[in-house]
């Protein structure tokens, strides 16, 4: 809501007293989730070019150009309050509004992947909302026709009333096809293309850029019902309309605040006025002026073109089944004015409403709480009994437990072109036409592919902002090196509580800030992202989650890399060995507690193995190659025993494994559950164990061989325990379904 002092610089700005319209309408557009106004001067510390970079932020998606000429669009988007009051659909919605973001700047979308994060699994409540927003997902994107290539879902308490639900799109643009911007470069008609506006989703910004309390239900008609049909025709209307020849001079998703805000952004970013018809905008209901403005109804495009052009793209568009309708025009004048059946019923100058919208520097300060977490140090904390019960605790939560009961429900493979199984580190879409599903089938040198990693870790996050944000951005690092890919660029989600809370807005800039930091080690730029405040109930806010997506290219593309064992491999740890127990898997899971302190990140290690790995990797030198993270050393291996049941093999494999990585046995679980970096796993067959110490020695890499993948059914840690592994893999697929089902 707008506050005292806002109210005020709007009057200052109209030189009257605002109508209850008008304010509405102020409300939509300096909303957070709109103007971005806690957060801009941070995110200008960012880098965000790179001579990969076509467009960066501030347009719809993020572009980036591939070695071959192959321009990517990608970007993520938040929709954690719909979700959280009506899972279902505004989990749907969230996946059609990152489609249509992506879409905007001319890019056929041909991937998605997700973030979630609920609390307490037991609650009767969130098994309810686990199981619909996974529904209200895998309905929207399967019935679209778009893959979901990978997905990270995570279980704390301290997500009990507010979910996290981000989703990321990613896009090709054809060959032939021009970028569009979101920017006219002159004056045009404003044509309405999509379904019907109707009285969903009014308020949506508004509600997004609040804190929920206990009223939530009443704010349950603020979320947006989706239609996937509509959103599949609307996709190749708009692909249609780019290769038919017409020029399109601009192309705006109505996203948050709907036909308000497209209408009025796209006037403001050409340095033009708008004029808009409310009573041509197709509507499902009779609605008054204002609602027509706010209505975040889905499945709705503007497009800016010659009026000429108006009668060929309503032909693409009735082909498609779609309204297509000319609503408005750019104007020199500089208002926004707003008729209703030829009568004049709201004017304002349009640069009250972008321009001049508030801009904060808000007041930070360091949590009182920042220091007490930090000296949690599990050293302090008894050794469990029995290290197999221990491996075995954390192989059956919820956090690590198989998440297989919700990837089952995305169609993953859908057009054909998905070269990746679920588990990997990085999903893997082919650019070029994909020939079979055998993943070791030789492909032609000029085949490309991308991979795609999502990644976040609140409980890094949470006790030290700045390092833990790093750590987000180089698991990402790690991911895609697994794979073979090479780096390219990455999109945020920050998902914070509120920013009129000083301790919140020091989390916020802190971890700007090591993100900012270690994209500029690596040498990355962010081209697109989201921010996501006030996410808290009752003034308590969910730790700081910065979610990093990351897109990576492999070239030439000539097999899938794979995370998996196969019987005979060494199995050889890559990078240092050390206790690493701060904000980690074991410490939450065993203790209930969080804390400790994060050392700093030696980005030239960090380099120089993610350099290494993504070679070994790409040249075949080793079969797997798996990065160790939530979890620790042994349960990361275990993934590398048991990831083959989702590959053609569709089987798991033995481990044995010598106690030489365990440097003090009595404190076996320092080095067990330790979530060292950078640290990989990597599976090496025996016919290239000799040419693989041999590069570790050249290229000065640490290394230990500590075991072998074998034929039997084991899972075996010299000295300390034994199981069969058969029996590992069941009880790691069945926990969360038992908790959920």
């Amino acid at each position: 809501m707008l506050t005292s002092s806002e109210i005020e610089t709007i009057k200052k700005l109209l030189e009257r007293d605002p109508t209850q319209e008008e304010l509405l309408i102020f409300d939509a557009l300096w909303s957070e989730h709109a103007s971005y106004k806690s957060s801009k001067i941070h995110l200008r510390k960012l880098p965000t070019s790179s001579p990969r970079v076509v467009a960066g932020p501030g347009e719809n998606s993020g572009i980036v150009k591939l070695k071959n000429g192959t321009r990517i669009a990608f970007k993520i988007e938040s929709h954690n309050h719909p979700s959280y009051i009506e899972p279902y659909s505004g989990a749907a919605t969230g996946v059609g509004g990152i489609i249509r973001d992506v879409l905007c700047v001319g890019a056929r979308p041909i991937a998605l992947a997700d973030f979630l994060c609920f609390g307490n699994i037991k609650e009767r409540k969130m098994k309810y909302l686990c199981e619909r927003v996974v529904e209200g997902i895998s309905d929207y994107g399967n019935s679209v026709g778009i893959p979901i290539v990978r997905g990270q879902t995570l279980f704390y308490n301290y997500f009990d009333h507010n979910i996290l639900v981000n989703v990321m799109c990613i896009g090709v643009i054809p060959d032939g096809v021009e970028p569009v911007s979101s920017k006219p470069s002159k004056k045009g008609v404003l044509i309405y293309l999509g379904g019907k506006t109707g009285a969903d989703g009014i308020g949506g910004a508004s509600m997004a850029s609040a804190a929920f309390d206990k009223n939530i239900s009443q704010k349950r008609s603020a979320v947006q019902i989706g239609d996937p049909f509509t959103e599949k025709c609307l996709i190749e209307a708009v692909l249609e309309i780019l290769s038919s020849g017409v020029e399109i001079i601009a192309m705006q998703d109505m996203g948050a605040a709907g036909f308000l805000n497209s209408t009025s952004e796209v006037a403001e970013k050409g340095d033009f006025g708008v004029k808009v018809d409310v009573s041509a905008v197709p509507k499902r209901q009779p609605l008054l002026p204002i609602e027509v403005l706010i209505s975040e109804s889905q499945e709705r495009m503007l497009l800016v073109a010659e009026r000429e052009s108006f009668d060929k793209i309503k032909a693409i568009a009735q082909k498609w089944g779609l309204e297509c309708e000319i609503v408005g025009e750019l104007q020199d004048s500089k208002n926004y004015d707003v008729f209703e059946n030829g009568k004049k019923v709201i004017s304002i100058p349009i640069e009250a409403l972008i321009r001049k919208s508030p801009v904060y520097d808000r007041p930070q300060k360091r949590p009182i709480w920042i220091d007490s977490l930090r000296q949690v140090a599990v050293e302090k904390f008894p050794t469990p009994k029995d290290p197999g019960e221990a491996f075995l605790k954390i192989l059956t939560h919820p956090l690590f437990a198989s998440k297989r009961f919700i990837f089952e429900q995305y169609d993953s493979t859908v057009l054909g072109q998905t070269c990746s199984f679920p588990g990997t580190d990085a999903g893997i879409v082919r650019i070029s036409k994909f020939k079979s599903f055998n993943e070791y089938e030789k492909a032609s040198d000029d085949d490309i592919a991308i991979a795609i990693s999502l990644d976040a870790n609140p409980l890094y996050t949470f006790i030290d902002p700045y390092i833990g944000t790093i750590l987000c951005v180089l698991e990402g690092f790690r991911n895609i090196s697994c794979v073979g890919a090479e780096p390219v660029a990455i999109t945020n989600n920050l998902n914070f509580g509120n920013p009129e809370n000083e301790e919140v807005m020091w989390e916020f800039v802190n971890s700007v800030e090591g993100m900012a930091k270690a994209l500029n080690e690596l040498g990355i730029p962010v081209v697109s992202g989201n921010v996501s405040f006030y996410n808290e109930f009752e003034s308590v806010s969910i730790p700081p989650t910065p979610v990093i997506g990351t897109i990576g290219e492999i070239y030439p593309f000539n097999f899938s890399p794979k995370n998996y064992f196969d019987p005979g491999d060494f199995i050889v740890l890559v990078g240092e060995v050390y206790p690493q127990l701060a904000g980690s898997l074991f410490m939450y899971v065993n203790f209930e507690k969080v804390g400790g302190i994060l050392k700093e990140p030696d980005f030239s290690l960090e380099k120089r193995l993610g350099e290494f790995i993504k070679n070994v990797v790409s040249q075949g030198i080793v079969s797997s190659a798996h990065d160790v993270s939530d979890g620790g050393i042994l349960p990361n291996i275990f993934e590398s025993a048991v990831f083959g049941i989702f590959s053609p093999r569709m089987s798991e494999v033995g481990v044995k494994l010598k106690k030489i990585f365990v440097k003090d046995e009595s404190k076996w679980e320092l080095y067990f559950f330790s979530e060292c970096y950078p640290l990989y796993i990597v599976g090496v067959p025996r016919k290239k164990i000799e040419e693989f110490v041999s590069l570790c020695n050249k290229n000065r890499i640490p290394y230990q061989v500590i075991g072998e993948a074998v034929e039997d059914d084991i899972f075996e840690v010299e000295g300390f325990f034994s199981f069969k592994i058969s029996e590992l893999r069941r009880l790691w697929e069945e926990a969360l379904p038992k908790e959920i089902l």
